[in-house]
């Protein structure tokens, strides 16, 4: 049988750092030198998750940006994106021109580029700090989101430092979006992400589905924006670690992230391979 292992990296896959443990790449690489199909479903881009999956040299298509795009992790390319309207970013660049919070825009061109106005909070500033000085993907700072080209806009990211719930209901307003609120896996504040209405990692799943023409789907996960993810797998498993409403909804609960929990996993299901 075809099977593919999809999994999510932040708080799964990667450690409290936000890295590859060593025992992680050395209990996955003899698997998949034998065939293991792997892949990843994560709210990072090409411009983080390239270099951090280095060590697994992974070929076959990801699900990036929480589903907005399909990547190529061999060819290092889009195998599709997902964008908002011309509309629905005239009102989304209206929204974030007022909001006064710290949050990017993620606009596709010859590569990446995320705008930003002038950040104010840690939480922000760190998200920056952590994800420059990539050949994928370009910060730029702007005094108007409105001054950003009309490449097309996939994504926009709010970080906020504590949960703001009339925020969030004002931000799932705009038509033919959809949101998704989380709490940052590192603890630095509170993610809010706005994509084109029907887009989600378990949108992006069918689509990596379709083109590896997988019949069974593995999927691993930790937080809430990994629920969509498990509707579109056929088994779903919640690292220890996950959220209440993640182990809830998985097939089964497995070791931590900080315990190579995917890795072990599949070592002793797939070992035998």
């Amino acid at each position: 049988m075809n099977t593919w292992y999809v999994t999510d990296l932040d708080g799964t896959l990667l450690d409290e750092a936000g890295k590859l443990r060593p025992a992680t790449v050395e209990l996955l690489r003899p698997l998949l030198e034998k065939g293991l199909h792997l892949s990843v479903a994560t709210a990072r881009t090409p411009g983080t998750v390239v270099k951090l999956l280095e060590p697994l040299r992974l070929t076959g298509p990801a699900v990036l940006m929480s589903g907005a795009m399909v990547y190529d992790l061999g060819e290092k390319k889009p195998l599709s994106v997902r964008s908002f309207s011309p509309a629905t970013r005239r009102a989304l660049v209206e929204f974030l021109d007022k909001a006064g919070k710290d949050a990017f825009l993620y606009c596709a061109g010859e590569c990446l580029t995320v705008y930003h106005r002038p950040l104010q909070g840690a939480y922000g500033c760190s998200f920056r700090a952590g994800r420059s000085g990539t050949p994928y993907k370009k910060f730029v700072q702007v005094e108007h989101y409105e001054q950003a080209p009309s490449d097309p806009a996939l994504l926009a990211l709010f970080c906020l430092p504590e949960p703001d719930r009339a925020f969030f209901k004002e931000l799932s307003c705009i038509p033919d979006t959809q949101c998704i609120c989380y709490a940052d896996e590192y603890g630095r504040g509170v993610t809010a992400e706005v994509f084109p209405a029907g887009c989600d990692k378990g949108a992006g799943l069918r689509e990596l589905r379709r083109l590896t023409k997988a019949q069974r789907i593995v999927a691993f996960g930790d937080n809430v924006n990994d629920l969509p993810l498990f509707e579109a797998a056929n088994e779903c498993y919640a690292v220890a670690n996950a959220a209440a409403a993640v182990k809830q909804a998985a097939d089964g609960v497995i070791g931590a992230n900080t315990e190579d929990g995917v890795a072990r996993w599949l070592t002793e299901h797939e070992g035998g391979r």
